[in-house]
């Protein structure tokens, strides 16, 4: 992994290894959720792999939203664990102090060269400001166990996250993705983008976004490295003087082939049947195969 002064900490798989055990000790309901706000950060690894680990379910939250919508998801999702990013502890802090999910917020010091990624346990007794414990992501850490022995999932079928569609069109919509559509996008994911052993990936899609596209459990296939950036890049700023319609011809140029959708198809909104495909006939991108949801 590749980010601010890495030399020093232990191996990814052993970092996720105690995760997974804090996990499953700090939480002890039978079905869990583990959220996240979060931007790309080496910690988001570490729990792509750790929240599995504990046979727990990852929903990773848009970091673009705001409080009174990320406490409609962790209310939605049940999330009952929730790491948060020093950077937007603010608005974890004003989506939590109306939600009821169990435990206690835990929150990290001011140590940016470290990971800067923390999580925690939100009290049930609101204001969140007198009931919440403060901790940070790294001492957390230290006091799990690297001999967690790692409970895998029951059948590929289960679930390993929830995902969520917010705000675009109409209200937040959540799908539940599985074990196996997230086995077969991986591997489709390398193979499509010709990556091979030893890759070095510079993080510009959001690791929220659709799982980061499989690519945080690809690059750990393939033995690879991750640059991440914490800001967003937005477009190529030469672009912003052109027509609209140039711009939105250089915008669509996006999409490739995939190993494991079986189907696409447009489709008039309206009536939902097949649209012409002339290049110029509106309508919703519709996929089918088992990579999409559950």
């Amino acid at each position: 992994m590749a980010s601010t002064d890495q030399s020093n900490y232990p191996h990814p798989f052993t970092v996720s290894v105690r995760c997974a055990y804090l996990l499953r000790t700090l939480s002890r309901e039978n079905y869990r959720r583990v959220a996240t706000l979060a931007p790309n950060v080496p910690a988001m690894q570490e729990l792509y792999f750790a929240v599995p680990m504990a046979e727990a379910v990852l929903c990773t939250l848009n970091i673009r939203l705001d409080s009174s919508i990320v406490a409609d998801l962790l209310k939605h999702s049940e999330a009952n664990i929730i790491f948060v990013d020093q950077q937007l502890l603010q608005i974890a802090q004003g989506a939590l102090s109306p939600v009821r999910i169990k435990k206690e917020i835990k929150r990290g010091s001011e140590i940016e060269k470290k990971r800067s990624f923390f999580g925690g346990f939100l009290n049930s007794v609101p204001p969140i400001r007198e009931t919440y414990n403060i901790h940070e992501y790294e001492n957390l850490l230290a006091s799990g166990s690297s001999n967690f022995t790692i409970r895998w999932s029951k059948t590929e079928m289960d679930p390993i996250s929830v995902n969520y569609i917010s705000g675009t069109t109409s209200p937040f919509k959540g799908i539940v993705y599985n074990y196996r559509g997230a086995y077969l996008n991986t591997i489709a994911t390398f193979i499509v983008c010709g990556m091979g052993p030893m890759t070095t990936y510079l993080w510009t899609v959001p690791m929220f976004h659709g799982n980061g596209w499989r690519f945080l459990w690809a690059m750990a296939a393939l033995g690879g490295t991750n640059v991440c950036l914490r800001q967003k890049i937005y477009l190529k700023s030469e672009w912003d003087s052109l027509p609209l319609e140039e711009r939105a011809e250089l915008k669509a140029r996006q999409g490739v082939q995939h190993l494991c959708i079986e189907k696409v198809e447009v489709r008039d909104i309206e009536t939902t049947k097949r649209v012409p495909a002339d290049g110029k006939t509106i309508g919703d991108i519709v996929l089918r195969w088992n990579t999409v949801m559950s």
